[in-house]
């Protein structure tokens, strides 16, 4: 018989039996008495024979008939005669997952009353309606022609597909976009036999299902009013359905809908389940809802369903990640997991094969959701589909289920298949999914095995529902009918049935029986281990006769239906022991710990000779133990201290100490954290002081508090260097630095050896020297400088002493045998010789020609005449001197400045002084004004605070000619007198000068004196950290979302003006009222170039906690860098000041950075405003906002405030709720610090007026009014009540604030847009007829960290240890002596000496070479003819004549002088002149050749009336 014909006549006579039996038991395909029936779902697949048309007619009208509401799955197949009456369906109305026709061949088939389909499973993924070969191939009459679903008006999910159905014509005609705006049905091969526009009814305006005139579709969505939420009855705005209705509804209400969109609850539709508790208002707590139910797909019920399980407020069907269901009876939950949670896998839902166990998708499973079946082709594969056989080895992976969620089917069989033990530990079956071959009768566990003898299923304890079947099992025994009742969980619903199988009888003729000790009910195999209930007493899983009291106790007594039940003594007792556990042993095995046996004792113990457990010492760690009863780690020992006395090394522990325990004298405490890399990492510390200290507070010779012996720089030492020397405290100190070791002091008598020479001062007394002094002036060439060369040695021109030609005798002029002042042997002619040559004789040392030899030569005359060689010598003499003459003349012009009158002006424009072509950047020029005032403009009040260069005051400004003007402001006084400081001071000079936008701090001006000084507009409130801190219990949400977005844009401005902040934090903020904050501290702002995005920093402290990743790993700067900041900034505003990363140290960010650390959201932060924090922490920079898009966001925000952040009784209060400065107190404030001119009250006024306006290029960031400060027109009319104002007052969000007309006469000319327009102005204007040149210095970045403090309090706010030391830059300072050079007090003739060694430097600090050569040459060349005097046709305000009071300088010109001459530098394009003053001082004139600018010719005033000097440049 083949396999599908068995199944087909199992399934015929179970259908024959249900309806002899009624099928009243076990139906879960039925409706419930609410109408609820659970869908079908094989897809097109089937267990029985396709044609078995009578059988699926009938499992589908078993299953639907009633049923208004289907849980699953509606399929329709397999129904090809006509005369099957179909109305069963007419009552359903709802389907949650699908519905598929298939195979249906009758002309028509109805849902009259279906509404909705829900899609909760689709087929095949995607389908939520699928219709398929619904006619008979061969007779053209039969075929589906009609389908109803005249009510179907909603289909929540899926798609919709008809293929191959030739006679099904109506539902081309739907609009199915009705049903849902995306849905557009798929048809292939359909409605071939259709005319192309088949006719609906005539009363139907549209489409229709049917021929009939009840069958139009009805419109409940695109025919809608445009005023209902989503379905509607008609088209007018009383014909709007409810929100919470699908597919139409009767009237308006919920209750009237036609189908749910979300959840069903008492006939009515609501959006949710109502929850298990609801908050009392008046209790203020959460109490149990009585009106609450469990949400189950779309219905909402008083109680989730058997075959669920309830979790929180819904009913699943299992359970999620992390629970498992509970062990409790009658608890249908899940709970959490009792340790590891078991392993939940997948199971099947048809026949088992070897691909399901592949990846093991089936080992170690404790749980199967689906079902376990073996079918006929599970050992021998299924060569048609390809898949393989399963082995037995395969089915022991099973072997650790403990449940299955659905069925367990048993239909294989197999010649070594004759047990089902690899299912021992199977406990409970739970039936959510049943067996039931197609039919009506389901089963939860089906038998049904050729080769099967036994079952051993040994832990199967329940079975929650469903029915067992045994069918046809030729060889089974052990299967008695009485062991099912007690594991069926309903026996009165549920049955056992057995058809076919074994008779008891031939099992027991083979000898299959029960072992003895089994109780009578059955058993699941042979022997005692396969009991159903054991007889007398049991052991684990094994039945015996009785316990050993050897090895065994009763842990319960038997009863008269139950066992006795043993159990062995614990593995610790050795033998005998009173009852379970390891304390009521015997005897013990191994070790005791009080009254317990032990394999070992606890990690706090160890064992002593008698194997009994003693505690540690009390200094050992208790989580680590220790090995025996010492004092100390390692064996014998502590395993590990909370507290260690190690030795020098840090590592080699001594003896362990009480946690908390002092350290000793000569040792020093610390903490290695747990991060640490170190061995005793999470210890605490004494470690022994270094060999060479007397007590110390750290690792290592520069830690001690005294020394043993030596002081050596910072550290302490045994001995000093090799160039060092103690002195008589025993320090070493070092010696002369010509010194190569020394003794006893550091001149350079005391060497012992010398770097480079050595003086020979006397026979005893030497000194060290670079070079030889002029007292001892040779080089003997051993290092020692000498009076004298020795005997026979000369000095050549380097003064060192050389040897003389050996022939040589007494010394020499040079290594020269003719240089000789005496001949060791003799001498010929000049030179000296060891002998005479041949024809010389030696005469008293001196070669003489032989007599002999001479009369036999014939005489000769002598050459040239001595007239002539006088001649020449005199001529050579002559044209030595002229050119000696030539050459001082020309240099005395050229030092001069000295142009030859033949090179004319035209040549000296038309020369080409640059470096190459021109390149314009096309940036746009930074036109702002930097207004320079003197140091008696100045009254310095009491101190706000200080930085690492600098002081700040408060103090009073009183410009120069307006004595009615007091001006209070915040003064910057650089205290260090570096270059290093003063171009960092003048680099934030320019900074702030060179911004102006509302919320960021101005520059007033600057004063050049003595003591460099910053001046800006003074903010009465402080720091906006401090206020945050101070004030908030009345800050709201209006506040902080103003403040954030003032910021934001305040740093949009800085992005346009290509400036990076670098130091953006809450501490930089200063607030002036508590409506308007402002930007400051521009100490570490840098401009970037036209072409520039990032600038890379060379060091120095940086705030580490607030800069982005790659400022800190690269140094790399960007305005995504300040983004970084501005999330900080926001954080802290959020937290009312609080610390980023407190308890963290500045070193240890960037590693929590890297690892995905970011702050913790604000308690009063919603996601949107932490969400906008988060995106500013986005370690790629390009993902960040820009601030642009910051400021649009935080304006957005800031209009609805308490939408974004929630504040406790936030709204309650107003603007007026927080301190705002009112203009007595402040002034009380000045005259508290007896600051002269503060008193007269009425003449204050704001720096942002008096300043205004700044520059009339800004026009797109105007100045709001100063609510501190009073207008000037408006007198001292200073209101601080008003009327309340907006959370953005005085700004609006959607435009910049409006400009306050200036009332200041003199405001345009202070502040003109050309420099040189404004110079001559302020000599026409002043009072005196003169003003002073000022100068725009280079701009560098300073290091000073001032903050601003509020004006009522006398405790200045330090620093904030916000900044760390770069470890990669720590290059030194330049000293003093090389910064500063003097210059000349005198305004005419040289200069004068310089200052005697000791003296300090005066002038002001120069490190050009460029200004060095200036310094050479203080004073110009002195021309004769009065080169002072001014020439005729110049005009008494040319700027390149000013005198000296003009100039800014005290000393006047001397009597009959005219204005010296100026001339503009090469430097400036936009001033006429310039000058360095340096304590009074006059202007020193040099030309700088090379250093001209492009536009250097064009500004250069050349005085030809000069002789001998053109083109002088006064700097």
């Amino acid at each position: 018989m083949s396999c599908s014909a068995g199944v087909a006549l199992v399934a015929a006579v179970l259908t024959i039996l249900c309806r002899q039996s009624g099928c009243d038991l076990g139906l879960t395909g039925s409706a419930d008495e609410n109408g609820v029936c659970v869908g079908n779902g094989n897809g097109v697949s089937s267990s029985v024979d396709i044609d078995n048309d009578d059988y699926h007619y009938q499992s589908l009208k078993e299953r639907f008939e009633g049923c208004t509401f289907v849980d699953g799955n509606l399929e329709v197949k397999f129904i090809r005669q006509s005369h099957f009456n179909m109305s069963f369906l007419k009552d359903i109305k709802e389907v949650t997952g699908y519905v598929l026709i298939l195979l249906y061949y009758p002309a028509v088939l109805s849902f009259p009353n279906l509404r909705i389909i829900r899609g909760s499973t689709l087929y095949e993924g995607d389908l939520a309606l699928y219709v398929a070969t619904t006619y008979h191939n061969r007779l053209p009459e039969v075929g589906l022609r009609e389908l109803h679903f005249p009510k179907l008006h909603e289909i929540i999910k899926g798609k919709v597909k008809f293929v191959d159905n030739r006679d099904l014509c109506y539902v081309k005609t739907i609009d199915w976009h009705d049903l849902r705006p995306d849905l557009d049905p798929w048809y292939s091969d359909h409605a071939t036999s259709c005319p192309e526009d088949p006719p609906c009814a005539p009363n139907c305006p549209g489409g229709c299902w049917g021929s009939g005139p009840d069958m139009c579709q009805v419109l409940t969505r695109k025919n809608c009013s445009g005023t209902c939420d989503y379905r509607c009855r008609g088209p007018t705005q009383a014909d709007c359905c409810h929100r919470s209705c699908a597919a139409g509804c009767t009237g308006p209400s919920n209750r009237e809908c036609l189908a749910c969109l979300k959840f069903t609850m008492d006939d009515q539709c609501v959006e949710a389940c109502p929850p298990r508790t609801i908050y009392n208002p008046d209790t203020f707590q959460n109490e149990p809802n009585p009106d609450f139910r469990y949400a189950y797909g779309p219905r909402c019920l008083t109680k989730c369903p058997d075959n669920v399980l309830e979790e929180g407020d819904n009913c699943i069907n299992e359970c999620p990640t992390g629970t498992v269901e509970s062990t409790v009876p009658g608890e249908n939950k899940c709970v959490e997991c009792d340790g590891p949670c078991p392993k939940v896998c997948d199971g099947v839902e048809s026949t088992l094969y070897r691909e399901d166990f592949i990846n093991g998708s089936l080992s170690n499973c404790t749980i199967i959701k689906k079902n376990i079946f073996i079918g006929t082709s599970s050992f021998e594969g299924d060569p048609f589909s390809g898949k393989q056989g399963i082995s037995m080895e395969l089915l022991e992976r099973l072997s650790t289920v403990q449940e299955v969620k659905g069925f367990v089917s048993i239909q294989g069989h197999h010649v070594h298949f004759t047990n089902l033990t690899f299912l021992r530990n199977l406990k409970k079956i739970y039936g959510r999914k049943l067996y039931g071959i197609d039919g009506p009768k389901q089963y939860s566990l089906f038998i049904n095995s050729d080769s099967l003898e036994s079952l051993g299923l040994t832990s199967l304890q329940r079975i929650n529902k469903g029915n067992i079947l045994f069918y046809e099992n030729p060889k089974l025994c052990y299967a008695a009918e009485g062991m099912w009742d007690s594991i069926m969980k309903q026996p009165g619903r549920q049955t056992v049935e057995f058809y076919q199988n074994k008779e008891q009888q031939e099992c027991i003729a083979e000898g299959h029986v029960c072992d003895p000790q089994c109780a009578p009910i059955g058993c699941w195999g042979s022997g005692p281990k396969q009991c159903a209930r054991c007889q007398n007493a049991r052991i684990g899983d094994t039945c015996i006769a009785g316990c050993n009291p050897l090895s065994q106790y009763v842990a319960s007594e038997g009863t008269e239906d139950t066992p006795t039940v043993c159990a062995h003594c614990d593995p610790e007792c050795k033998g005998r022991c009173r009852g379970p556990g390891p304390q009521n042993c015997t005897e013990c095995l191994h070790v005791k710990d009080g009254p317990f046996c032990r394999k070992e004792c606890p990690i706090s113990k160890y064992p002593d000779e008698d194997g009994v457990c003693q505690p540690c010492h009390s200094n050992c760690v208790v989580e680590k133990g220790c090995t025996g009863p010492d004092n100390r780690v390692g064996q014998g020992g502590c395993v590990g201290c909370h507290q260690a006395l190690v030795e020098q090394d840090g590592l080699t522990v001594l003896e362990c100490m009480p946690d908390g325990a002092q350290c000793g004298n000569n040792s020093f405490y610390y903490h290695v954290g747990e991060s640490s890399n170190l061995p005793l990492r999470g210890y605490s510390l004494c470690q022994m002081c270094d060999h060479n200290c007397l007590g110390c507070h750290g690792a290592g010779p520069s830690s001690c508090k005294q020394c043993k012996r030596y002081r050596r720089e910072q550290e302490c030492a045994d001995e000093c260097f090799a160039h060092q020397f103690p002195d008589q405290n025993d320090t070493c100190q070092n010696c002369h630095r010509e010194c190569r070791g020394c003794s006893g002091g550091s001149s350079p008598y005391d060497c012992i050896r010398c770097q480079n020479l050595e003086v020979l001062e006397s026979q005893n007394v030497t000194y060290c020297a670079k070079e030889c002094p002029p007292d001892y002036p040779y080089n003997d060439r051993n290092s020692h400088c000498v009076a004298n060369c020795s005997e026979n040695e000369f000095a050549n021109k380097n003064d060192v002493c050389m040897a003389c030609h050996q022939q040589c005798l007494g010394g020499c002029f040079n290594d020269r045998r003719s240089s000789c002042f005496q001949c060791r042997n003799v001498k010929h002619g000049r030179e000296c010789l060891e002998k005479c040559p041949e024809g010389f004789l030696n005469s008293s040392g001196v070669c003489m020609k032989d007599p002999s030899l001479e009369s036999t030569r014939n005489p000769q005359k002598s050459g040239t005449p001595v007239g002539t060689i006088v001649g020449i010598t005199v001529s050579l003499v002559a044209i030595i001197i002229v050119a000696i003459i030539a050459y001082i003349v020309y240099n005395r012009l050229t030092k001069s400045g000295y142009i030859p009158p033949a090179l004319a002006l035209k040549d000296l424009q038309g020369a080409n002084y640059g470096n190459g072509p021109l390149t314009p950047s096309g940036a746009v020029p930074n036109q702002a004004q930097l207004k320079i005032i003197k140091e008696t403009e100045l009254k310095r009040g009491s101190v706000l605070g200080s930085g690492a260069f600098g002081t700040v005051y408060r103090g009073l400004w009183i410009p120069e000619g307006e004595a009615k003007i007091r001006i209070p402001v915040a003064i910057k006084v650089l205290r260090e007198v570096s270059p290093q400081a003063s171009e960092e001071l003048l680099e934030e000079a320019k900074v702030m000068a060179s911004v102006d936008h509302p919320y960021l701090l101005r520059l007033a001006c600057v004063c050049m004196a003595q003591e460099i000084s910053l001046i800006t507009q003074l903010m009465p409130l402080g720091a906006l950290l401090d206020y945050v801190r101070e004030h908030k219990d009345r800050i709201g949400s209006h506040h902080l979302l103003n403040w954030c977005y003032q910021i934001a844009q305040g740093m949009v401005y800085l992005e346009e003006k290509h400036l990076i902040h670098r130091d953006l934090a809450a501490r930089n903020v200063l607030v002036q009222t508590a409506q308007q904050v402002k930007i400051t501290d521009f100490g570490l702002a840098k401009f970037l170039d036209v072409d520039e995005s990032e600038f890379q920093a060379q060091g120095g402290k940086m705030p580490i906690k607030w800069l982005a990743l790659e400022c800190i790993h690269h140094r790399r700067f960007s305005h995504k860098s300040d983004v970084w900041s501005f999330g900080v900034t926001m954080w802290e505003l959020m937290t009312f000041g609080g610390k980023p990363y407190d308890g963290v140290r500045a070193r240890d960010v960037p590693d929590l950075l890297e690892k995905g650390e970011r702050l913790q959201q604000p308690p009063i932060s919603t996601i949107d405003v932490y969400m906008l924090m988060v995106k500013c922490w986005m370690l790629d920079e390009e993902s960040r906002p820009s601030f642009k898009q910051l400021s649009d966001e935080l304006g957005r925000m800031a209009k609805d405030p308490q939408r974004y952040l929630v504040i406790q009784n936030d709204g309650e209060g107003s603007l007026a709720g927080l301190p705002s400065p009112v203009p007595s107190d402040f002034y009380r404030s000045l005259i508290g610090d007896e600051i002269d001119g503060a008193k007269a009250t009425d003449l204050l006024m704001d720096a942002e007026e008096y300043l205004q306006p700044m520059s009339f290029n800004n026009l797109e960031h105007r100045q709001p009014p100063n609510e501190f400060f009073p207008s000037r027109t408006s007198g001292a009319d200073f209101v601080a009540g008003g009327p309340p104002m907006s959370p953005t007052y005085p700004y609006s969000l959607n435009s910049p604030p409006a400009k306050v007309n200036p009332t200041r006469k003199d405001s345009s000319m202070r502040y003109a847009p050309d420099p040189t327009l404004a110079l001559l102005q302020g000599r026409q204007n002043s009072n005196d007829g003169a003003t002073a040149v000022q100068i725009d210095d280079d701009y560098l970045t300073p290091s000073i960290k001032g903050d601003y403090h509020d004006l009522t309090k006398d405790k200045p706010i330090l620093e904030e240890p916000q900044y760390q030391n770069d470890p990669k830059f720590n290059s030194p300072p330049l000293p003093e002596d090389t910064s500063y050079l003097p210059l000349s007090a005198s305004s005419s003739g040289p200069p004068s000496s310089p200052p005697p060694a000791e003296a300090p430097p005066t002038g002001m600090g120069v490190d050009n070479l460029e200004y060095h050569a200036l310094l050479a040459s203080a004073s110009p060349p002195v021309i004769p003819g009065n080169p002072w005097k001014r020439p005729q046709e110049a005009q008494l305000d040319d700027p390149r004549y000013m005198n000296e009071e003009q100039m800014g300088h005290t000393q006047p010109l001397l009597a009959g002088e005219q204005p010296r001459p100026l001339y503009s530098p090469s430097h400036s394009s936009s001033r006429p002149g310039s000058s360095i003053r340096s304590n009074g001082s006059s202007s020193v004139g040099v030309r700088l050749s090379g250093a001209a600018s492009d536009n250097e010719l064009e500004h250069d005033y050349i005085n030809t009336d000069l002789p001998g000097v053109r083109g002088e440049t006064s700097i």
